[in-house]
C-alpha cells in the first residue's frame, strides 16, 4: 500500500512541469537544455529502457545542429513540449521487457522498496498519458527501432518535414554501428548497462515471472496495446 501511495506522489510530481522543474532545481539537476523550451526543435522521449540512449546517440550524430531534448522520462517533459509546440517522438516498449529491465536497473530504497511494483505503476501512468495524447505525438516502437534503425529518420521526417535528411544509407549504418559499439563497451553489471546480453535476459526472466502475477501488469499491457492500436504507421527510411 505504501509503495502505491509513494509512487502516486512521485508520478504527480513528475507530471507537473512547474513542480518537476522545482524538484530538479532543488536536487541540483536542472541545467539549461534539460527540459523542452522555446529553443528546442525536437523532443525524443520515452519510459526508461525503451531505446532512449540508442535513439539519442544516433540522432545527435546525424543531426548535430538540431536542438534536441532527450532522456527526461517524465510526463512533465511531454507537457512542456506540447506547450511550446515542439515535435515529439515517444518510444514505447512492451511492458514485460521495459518494466523488467527498469526494475532490474533500479535499487530498492526506503521510499521505493518494491522496485517491480513501482516500475509497473510508473509504466502505466506514463503510457496512459501517452495514450491520451497520442494524436499529438509520434509513437515509435522499440522493436522496430532496434530491428531497422532507419525508422528514426522516417519519424524525424514525419514531425520535421522541412529538415533536410542528406545522410547516405552506408553512412547512417556506420553511425548506428558506432552507437551500438559504444553501448556494448559499457562495463557496468548486466543489470545496469544499456545493452542486451544472455546474463541480463536470465535476470529479467526471473523478474517477468513475478511481473505476470501483478494486477498492475494487466493495466500496463492494456495501455501499451491501446497505443499500438492507435499509433501512426511508419516504415524504415531504407
Amino acid at each position: 500500500m505504501l509503495d502505491r501511495v509513494l509512487v502516486g506522489a512521485a508520478v504527480a510530481l513528475r507530471s507537473s512541469p512547474r513542480v518537476y522543474a522545482v524538484h530538479l532545481a532543488l536536487s541540483g539537476r536542472l541545467k539549461p537544455g534539460l527540459l523542452p523550451s522555446s529553443d528546442t526543435a525536437l523532443h525524443v522521449t520515452g519510459y526508461p529502457r525503451s531505446g532512449n540512449t540508442f535513439a539519442a546517440g544516433v540522432l545527435s550524430r546525424v543531426f548535430p545542429s538540431v536542438s534536441m531534448v532527450t532522456h527526461v522520462h517524465a510526463i512533465a517533459s511531454i507537457k512542456l513540449a506540447r506547450k511550446h509546440e515542439i515535435p515529439t517522438i515517444v518510444l514505447v516498449r512492451d511492458p514485460q521487457d521495459a518494466i523488467a529491465s527498469w526494475a532490474l536497473r533500479s535499487s530498492p530504497t526506503r521510499w521505493r522498496s518494491d522496485t517491480l511494483l513501482s516500475a509497473a505503476l510508473e509504466y502505466t501512468a506514463y503510457h496512459r498519458f501517452v495514450l491520451d495524447m497520442i494524436d499529438e505525438l509520434f509513437v515509435l516502437r522499440f522493436s522496430q527501432l532496434t530491428e531497422t534503425p532507419s525508422v528514426l529518420l522516417s519519424a524525424v521526417h514525419a514531425v520535421l518535414p522541412s529538415l533536410p535528411i542528406e545522410i547516405a544509407e552506408s553512412d547512417f549504418h556506420s553511425v548506428a554501428t558506432q552507437v551500438v559499439e559504444h553501448l556494448r563497451s559499457d562495463t557496468r553489471p548486466a543489470g545496469q548497462n544499456c545493452w542486451q546480453s544472455e546474463e541480463k535476459e536470465a535476470l529479467k526472466a526471473e523478474i517477468r515471472k513475478r511481473l505476470g502475477t501483478l494486477p498492475e501488469y494487466v493495466d500496463a499491457r492494456a495501455c501499451y496495446e491501446g497505443i499500438l492500436a492507435k499509433r501512426n504507421p511508419v516504415e524504415p527510411w531504407w
